[in-house]
């Protein structure tokens, strides 16, 4: 029955989407028999390291959705600090709902039944906040003002990498 639920919902999902496309991705069927299964494009955001890329995603969904979260997994290689060498997402609204076991995210950061796809992908396109998280995570290196060179030395909050940014500390200061 949950499945039969989950289908008729995703289903609708889909010819939503199909009707009112959203800016920065496009996403169908990886296989016109399994509406669990979604293969997305997200073309990257200006003004971001990845800009006028493409790259490409699977999107699973349970046969309890919208209970619980789908996964997400980049088909195409990406370097990003919520992106596991797999190409696994790993980001908290995409965490089972609740509490977090290890008390590193509020429940309200976690997976709700009323996200849908749309949500989860323009929450993270339109923001631009999975792509702009990348800029407190790398070490940049302007050569000769033309090109940039990027080295994951590890995670910062934003507003200390602003911070440093601003104000000419170094990076491990």
């Amino acid at each position: 029955m949950a499945a039969s639920q989950a289908s008729l919902l995703l289903q609708k999902q889909l010819k939503d989407l199909c009707k009112n496309p959203v800016a920065g991705f496009s996403a169908g069927l990886v296989d016109e028999t399994n509406i669990f299964e979604w293969s997305v494009t997200i073309i990257g955001p200006p003004d971001t390291l990845y800009e006028g890329g493409f790259f490409n995603a699977i999107m699973s969904f349970p046969s309890n959705y919208p209970n619980s979260p789908p996964t997400v997994k980049f088909t195409t290689e990406i370097w990003h600090p919520n992106v596991y060498p797999d190409g696994r997402v790993c980001i908290s609204i995409l965490h089972p709902p609740g509490d977090d076991p290890n008390g590193y995210e509020l429940a309200s950061e976690r997976w709700m039944p009323v996200h849908t796809f749309c949500s989860i992908w323009s929450s993270m396109i339109k923001t631009n906040q999975f792509w702009k998280f990348l800029l407190s995570c790398a070490w940049f290196d302007g050569v000769g003002g033309s090109s940039i060179s990027v080295t994951f030395i590890y995670c910062v909050p934003p507003a200390w990498f602003t911070f440093h940014l601003l104000s000419g500390h170094g990076w491990l200061s």
